[in-house]
């Protein structure tokens, strides 16, 4: 039969597996560092489902990559003023249920990822605006069902208009500061779903629908998440305001 790309893919990663298991499971290797596979850095929820099916035992972390929308879009600026561009848990769990039912208990990233492809859009990707959108972002990965994403790799550190420090000034642009922040007092572990204080009935609904307010989710503009902080005992609280 015809031979795909995918199908490359999907031997190339067994094979792949077969060789670090032989390699690593010599008598003389055992106390090694035995390698995890990364992979198969997929995107789309169709794409990465199939790839998972098939390579599920093989990968010790499972990545894909993820676009909110086009950097060439003129409405960019229009739909991170938007609630419903904001993403929640619900929305990015496929991957996740597909890593929970196909694989032995591997991880979940995001390997690569922004709000907007094609190099994302200045005055937008750079700004304060779009760091309220990726401030949420991290929120609802943490919160994500059956398995919280672990990982979320941001493109780019420099280049392009999503880089975290601008490459015509080399100042951090807002987002290298809210990962930052995030890195240093946010721990691993979310607390609650997400919860909006338009909504007096927002402590006693699940996650799965105290992210929108009154009519459906995705209509909030206040926004809230808290974690266990990384110090002891103590709890971060991430308040986003994206009214005007």
């Amino acid at each position: 039969g015809k031979i795909t790309n995918v199908t490359r893919l999907v031997y190339a990663y067994k094979e792949l597996r077969q060789i670090v298991d032989e390699i690593w499971g010599k008598d003389e290797r055992k106390h090694y560092h035995k390698p995890n596979i990364l992979g198969p850095a997929s995107t789309g929820k169709s794409e990465t489902a199939n790839l998972v099916a098939e390579l599920g035992p093989s990968l010790q972390y499972v990545s894909y990559h993820k676009y909110h929308g086009g950097g060439k879009d003129p409405k960019l600026t229009e739909y991170a003023r938007d609630p419903s561009f904001y993403s929640h848990p619900v929305k990015l769990s496929g991957p996740g249920e597909a890593v929970k039912k196909m694989t032995n208990n591997s991880a979940l990233w995001i390997g690569e990822g922004a709000m907007a492809y094609n190099s994302g859009r200045q005055g937008v990707t750079d700004s304060f605006l779009g760091s309220l959108w990726f401030t949420n972002l991290l929120g609802a990965l943490a919160k994500t069902k059956p398995i919280a994403h672990s990982v979320y790799c941001r493109q780019a550190l420099l280049g392009g208009y999503y880089e975290l420090i601008s490459h015509e000034t080399l100042i951090p642009n807002p987002d290298y500061w809210v990962a930052y922040l995030w890195k240093t007092i946010v721990g691993s572990k979310a607390i609650g779903p997400i919860h909006s204080p338009q909504r007096a009935d927002s402590l006693k609904l699940s996650s799965r629908f105290t992210f929108g307010c009154c009519e459906r989710p995705s209509r909030d503009s206040v926004l809230i998440h808290s974690f266990c902080a990384k110090s002891h005992g103590d709890v971060v609280f991430v308040v986003i305001n994206i009214s005007e």
